[in-house]
């Protein structure tokens, strides 16, 4: 679990597991699932695992938008989606009760 990154900041990613998944429309997918949540902002951390992102067509990251300059020599573009959970920008996937309206970003002011 713990690696040292190619500028020498040490991580501590806990147990790390590599599964090798089979894709929808063929293909392998590979989800790097680590015990310890690590913000992964530089591409080391993937090298360090033996994963080599030359190599692929997507790369899929749970990150805030602060891995976008380390990332930019691996990608050709980068999209941005969010999932329900407590840290989501996305206010419509709370279920508000007791909320006076209209309260602001949820409505037109």
């Amino acid at each position: 679990g713990q690696i040292t990154l190619d500028h020498g900041e040490s991580v501590d990613l806990g147990r790390v597991l590599i599964l090798n998944v089979a894709g929808r429309h063929g293909g392998e997918v590979e989800v790097i699932v680590s015990e310890i949540g690590v913000e992964p902002l530089r591409p080391e951390i993937f090298n360090t695992l033996g994963v080599d992102l030359s190599r692929k067509q997507i790369i899929a990251l749970k990150s805030s938008s602060r891995f976008r300059e380390a990332f930019a020599a691996h990608a050709s573009r980068f999209v941005a989606t969010t999932t329900p959970g407590n840290t989501t920008p996305v206010f419509g996937y709370f279920d508000y009760r007791r909320l006076r309206r209209p309260t602001y970003p949820l409505d037109e002011m």
